[in-house]
């Protein structure tokens, strides 16, 4: 049995599904910029030889 503070709020029996729900929609954004940059990345160092493998990974932005 839910109050209506409680449903106002969000809050469900474990207290942590609306945050939950959250999380889960951010990291599925996120992940829709990064897998696309990935397979990217993966193939072009695959094509690259040795230097410029090496060269892409100490980019600051590759590297993290």
């Amino acid at each position: 049995m839910t109050t209506s503070t409680k449903a106002v709020r969000g809050l469900g029996a474990a207290r942590e599904g609306t945050k939950h729900h959250i999380n889960q929609r951010v990291s599925a954004i996120a992940l829709l910029f990064l897998v696309p940059w990935f397979l990217y990345s993966v193939a072009f160092v695959l094509n690259a030889g040795f230097d410029s493998a090496t060269a892409w990974i100490a980019q600051p932005w590759n590297a993290v």
